[in-house]
């Protein structure tokens, strides 16, 4: 897998368990464009590799992220929550294996944390 470095330039409580955190590619860099459903790997220096759903417009530029603080959890959440304004992550591309096809309508269905690939 190829990763890709990304700032952290934006980190907030939404609610008490659920960081919303705002990456940045490096100067001099673009991410790559992603459609509605996709999601990225990250890795932090103190956990493993997570997937994180992508929560943010696809055209901002940045990719948003919602994190929810699992205390059972292995530490990728806690080391997500940790995170400051101007840390450094290593991230994959965005992939999406759940895609919307061309239609009138869609019907989504989300809850808990599941909603993040719906918000917008």
């Amino acid at each position: 897998m190829t990763w890709t470095e990304a700032v952290v330039v934006s980190h907030f409580l939404m609610t008490p368990d659920i960081a919303v955190i705002d990456l940045a590619p490096v100067e001099g860099t673009e991410f790559p464009a992603y459609t509605a459903g996709a999601h990225i790997d990250v890795r932090t220096d103190s956990g493993p590799v997570r997937q994180y759903s992508l929560c943010g417009p696809p055209e901002y530029g940045h990719y948003r992220l919602a994190v929810l603080n699992e205390p059972g959890s292995r530490g990728g959440s806690r080391a997500m929550h940790a995170l400051n304004v101007g840390d450094r992550l290593r991230i994959s591309a965005p992939r999406n294996r759940f895609p919307l096809v061309t239609a009138r309508r869609h019907l989504l269905f989300a809850g808990g944390i599941g909603i993040t690939p719906c918000w917008r």
